[in-house]
C-alpha cells in the first residue's frame, strides 16, 4: 500500500545522527579496552607465576630469582626488563643477563657468570677473583687455581676489587709464561704490605720481583721474567739447593743457594720508613 503524504513527511522530519552513534560505540570500545588492560595488568591472569633460570653454575636459581625482584608477581605485560637486568648485575658472579617475558605468566632469565681466575688469600681466608680483580665470594682453600697471597689489610668483600686489575692480568700472564722461562710452575704469588712481589716456584725456590704498585712496575715484570729466562743455561731451577733469584734489577740478577754462605748483615742497618700508595708511612718498606 502506498505511503501517505502525511507519513512521508513525518519520516522526512525525523532526525538522524549516525555520527553520534559511531562516537558512542568508539567511546564504549575505548572504555572496554581500558578495563581489559587494567585487568591484564592488575588481575591475576597474567601475573608472573614461573621464573625459569638458565646459565647459572655457582649461583642457585633461588638466588637469581630473589635478586630479580619478581617475587612480587608483577604482570608479564609491561615488565621493566632493564631494571631487572640491573638488579641481576649487582650479583658479583653475574657478568651478563637477559630477561625474556613469556605469555601468559612466565619469565626466562639467562645469566652468564664470571670465570674465577685466581684465589686471593688474606690471613687464612680465600676469595675468588674474576678477570677484573673483583671478589666473587669467600671460599675454602681452592686447589688448582692461581693463588695470590695479599697484604693483611684491607679485608676483601664480594663485589669489591681486591687488587689492581692490570696487576692481576700481569700476574696471570706471568704464571702462564713462567714454565717456558724456567721449566718450573708457579706455586703461588705473594704481595706484602710494602707492595713487593714474590713468586714461589713449585720446586721450592723464590723469585723476588720488587715493587708492583704502579702501571710502570706492572709492565716491568716482562723484562724481569726475560732476565730470569736468560739464567736458565747457568742456573738449575729444579735444584733443591736453589734458594732465591732476585730480579728487581733485571740487568744484574742475583742468585742465592742454600749451600752458600749467607752475606754478613750491614752494620748499623735500621728499618726505614717510606710512603705507601695511600701516603701512610710504612716502617721497613724501602
Amino acid at each position: 500500500m502506498p505511503i501517505s503524504r502525511l507519513e512521508w513527511s513525518r519520516q522526512e522530519q525525523e532526525p538522524r545522527h549516525p555520527a553520534a552513534g559511531r562516537r558512542a560505540l568508539a567511546v564504549a570500545g575505548v572504555v572496554l579496552e581500558g578495563l581489559l588492560l587494567a585487568w591484564l595488568l592488575l588481575g591475576s591472569a597474567l601475573r608472573v607465576t614461573q621464573v625459569a633460570v638458565t646459565g647459572n653454575q655457582h649461583l642457585t636459581a633461588a638466588e637469581v630469582r630473589a635478586a630479580s625482584g619478581l617475587s612480587s608477581r608483577p604482570s608479564v605485560i609491561g615488565l621493566d626488563v632493564d631494571t631487572i637486568r640491573r638488579k641481576l648485575l649487582q650479583l658479583p658472579w653475574v657478568r651478563a643477563a637477559t630477561v625474556t617475558p613469556e605469555l601468559p605468566s612466565s619469565v626466562l632469565i639467562d645469566v652468564q657468570e664470571w670465570r674465577a681466575v685466581a684465589a686471593y688469600k688474606v690471613g687464612a681466608s680465600y676469595y675468588l677473583l674474576n678477570g677484573e680483580a673483583t671478589v666473587l665470594e669467600q671460599v675454602p682453600p681452592a686447589p688448582g687455581i692461581l693463588e695470590i697471597d695479599g697484604p693483611s689489610k684491607p679485608l676483601p668483600h664480594p663485589g669489591a676489587k681486591a687488587i689492581d686489575t692490570e696487576l692481576l692480568s700481569a700476574l696471570v700472564n706471568l704464571a702462564r709464561a713462567f714454565p717456558l722461562a724456567t721449566g718450573e710452575s708457579v706455586a703461588r704469588f705473594q704481595i706484602d704490605d710494602c707492595g713487593d712481589l714474590k713468586l714461589f716456584a713449585s720446586s721450592g725456590f723464590t723469585v723476588m720481583f720488587g715493587r708492583v704498585l704502579t702501571p710502570e712496575e706492572f709492565s716491568s715484570l716482562q723484562q724481569k721474567l726475560d732476565a730470569l729466562a736468560a739464567l736458565r743455561g747457568s742456573v738449575d731451577f729444579a735444584s733443591k739447593d736453589l734458594d732465591y733469584v732476585n730480579v728487581e734489577n733485571p740487568s744484574a740478577p742475583a742468585v742465592h743457594l742454600h749451600s752458600s754462605k749467607p752475606p754478613p748483615p750491614s752494620p748499623g742497618a735500621t728499618p726505614q720508613a717510606s710512603p705507601s700508595p695511600q701516603g701512610i708511612e710504612v716502617i721497613g718498606c724501602q
